[in-house]
Parts: structure tokens; C-alpha cells; sequence
């Protein structure tokens, strides 16, 4: 599964991370390629993750292999585990910038789990609550216990809900794994998935008083995942992930590998 997957979803992230070398500045790119979660490969820029936990609820494991970064949870009822980049990419000079997530395979969601993708202000390893993963300010894409995705946006005082719960759909194939772009800029932002059975293409203005502004400096990027209510222990594969502004030729690109990626899959799985 996990190098068919690879395959099929990476055909589209590895034409558009060659593009970006080529028409777009790298901020930030992790192919967890050399077995080494703490450090990136050849080719790689500000790569190395560490662990996050709500390490009173349980702590999970991390680690890389075989080309993924492995987040498991201990099997601990609402035991938060995830992965934050250890270094930062400046923004502050950006009027744009996208985030690209592979996601190899993970656990399914459903009413016991829930699993996030996050921009996010800091490195935080946690308070003992869970609120410490999320240092703001803060873009934070997720599935919910629900199984539905949602989208939430924090200047680091206020929370916004950008999308109201659940209308960017239900969660289906994410177990297959799956590509998810989100895209900040001035005027408001994009979210794009590749390998989804129902592909997010959502956009919108921000909201309240979060603006773009509020990512205008150094920024994180982080993966969590949550075992809700559950005492089986839960996992997300990630294949890459990458922060990049896009040059304005790029942006027909990425919807077009977008779109290679799902149509393969589409037809691997016919």
C-alpha cells in the first residue's frame, strides 16, 4: 500500500516540488528521506521535526523510516501526538505562500479520532492540556470527530472559524492517503487536496481579525494526530511536506498536478 500510494500521490508533489526549485523560493521542504526525523537529506531546506505530545494523556511516538514520518499514539484515551518543525521560515516579506502536506495513509477518522495540519506561530511542546500545540498565530486544517473536515484560522488572541464545521466535506479516503495545498495571501486564502474521494477546492476571505498579517513572520509547520475517546493507538504517514511561494505561472500548476494526482488514483483504484 505504502509505496503504491507513494507512487500515485507523489507523481503529482514531485513534479511541482521539482517546478518550485526552478520557478518558486523553497521556505521549507522535508522528504524524510534519511531516516533521521531531527534532520533533513540532500536537497531538503530548514528540514528536522520534533515530537509533541499532551504528555499527561499519554505520550506517542515519532520517528522517520523508509522515506515517512511515522505519528503514532501511545493507545491512551485523547492522547495527542504530532511532529513541528524544528526550524522556522520567515514570511514577513511574503504577500503570499503555500503549504503542501503528502499524507501516505493514517488511521481512518470516525468518532473516536481526529487529526490535524497546521501553519502555526511556535514549537510548543504542550502544557498538559493539548493547548500547547497550537502556538499562535495559527492556520489549522483538520478532521474532526465527525469526519468532516474543517478550517480554522487564530491571530494568536482570537479563533475564527473560516469554513463553518464540516462544509468542505466528509473525510473520505484519507486511510488511502492523499495531497492537501493550503495557499495564504493578502487578500484571503485556497485550500486544495489531491486523492480524496471528495477533493477540497475551497477559498475565502479572512475572517474577523485575522488577516494575512498575522502570518507575516516566523512560522512553523506541524502534523498531529488524535486518539479521541479510544485506547487503540492511531497513526498518520507523511510522504513530504513543503512551504513555498509560488511564482504566478505556478499557481495553473498546482492546480493541474493537483488534478494528475487525483486522476491517477482515481484510476489505480478502478
Amino acid at each position: 500500500m505504502k509505496n503504491r500510494t507513494k507512487l500515485l500521490i507523489s507523481a503529482a508533489s514531485a513534479v511541482l516540488i521539482s517546478s518550485q526549485a526552478v520557478t518558486a523560493q523553497t521556505l521549507f521542504l522535508d522528504d524524510f528521506e534519511n531516516d533521521n526525523l531531527a534532520t533533513g537529506g540532500v536537497d531538503t531546506v530548514n528540514a528536522g521535526f520534533q515530537l509533541v505530545s499532551n504528555s499527561t494523556r499519554g505520550t506517542g511516538t515519532v520517528g522517520e523510516s523508509g522515506g515517512l514520518a511515522t505519528i503514532a499514539t501511545s493507545g491512551t484515551s485523547f492522547d495527542n501526538t504530532g511532529i513541528v518543525s524544528i526550524n522556522s521560515f520567515d514570511t514577513s516579506a511574503l504577500t503570499s505562500f503555500s503549504a503542501t502536506w503528502v499524507v501516505d495513509s493514517q488511521t481512518a477518522p470516525g468518532a473516536t479520532l481526529g487529526t490535524e495540519l497546521l501553519i502555526q506561530g511556535g514549537t510548543s511542546n504542550g502544557t498538559g492540556d493539548g493547548s500547547g500545540f497550537r502556538t499562535g498565530p495559527i492556520f489549522n486544517f483538520s478532521i474532526g470527530d465527525d469526519a468532516k473536515w474543517n478550517l480554522t484560522a487564530n491571530d494568536g488572541t482570537n479563533n475564527a472559524a473560516l469554513v463553518s464545521s464540516g462544509n468542505l466535506g466528509t473525510a473520505a479516503s484519507v486511510s488511502d492517503g492523499y495531497a492537501l495545498t493550503m495557499n495564504l495571501n493578502v487578500a484571503g486564502w485556497t485550500v486544495t487536496s489531491s486523492g480524496l474521494s471528495n477533493n477540497i477546492s475551497q477559498s475565502g476571505s479572512w475572517t474577523g481579525d485575522v488577516t494575512f498579517s498575522d502570518f507575516q513572520t516566523n512560522l512553523y509547520v506541524a502534523a498531529m494526530i488524535q486518539a479521541n475517546n479510544n485506547n487503540v493507538s492511531r497513526t498518520l504517514n507523511i510522504d513530504s511536506i513543503t512551504v513555498a511561494v509560488p511564482e504566478p505561472g505556478t499557481y495553473g500548476l498546482l492546480a493541474g498536478c493537483f488534478a494528475l494526482g487525483s486522476v491517477m488514483l482515481r484510476r489505480r483504484r478502478d
